[in-house]
């Protein structure tokens, strides 16, 4: 139950690191791959994820420290404290 707590807690900052690459990202240039012959996955993987790859990393990151800061309150609020 933790895990998937700690997913919902942290989705907003993914999603708040990715929209605006996402809006930004003009869509001349997978207009351009598919011209050039590239299929839906080439374009997806050598167009579209290596500007996007950046802010997802920096999104996970985020949320990473997030939910490692909210188990931390959680055990300790819990009272599941070592050595004592």
């Amino acid at each position: 139950g933790i895990f998937v707590a700690m997913i919902f807690i942290g989705i907003p900052f993914v999603i708040r690191t990715v929209q605006p690459v996402l809006i930004d990202l003009d869509p001349e240039i997978e207009e351009a791959a598919a011209s050039l012959g590239a299929n839906r996955w080439h374009t997806v993987s050598r167009v579209i994820m290596p500007g996007l790859l950046p802010a997802m990393m920096t999104g996970f990151a985020l949320a990473f420290a997030r939910a490692v800061g909210e188990y931390g309150s959680v055990i300790f609020i819990a009272g599941n404290l070592p050595n004592t």
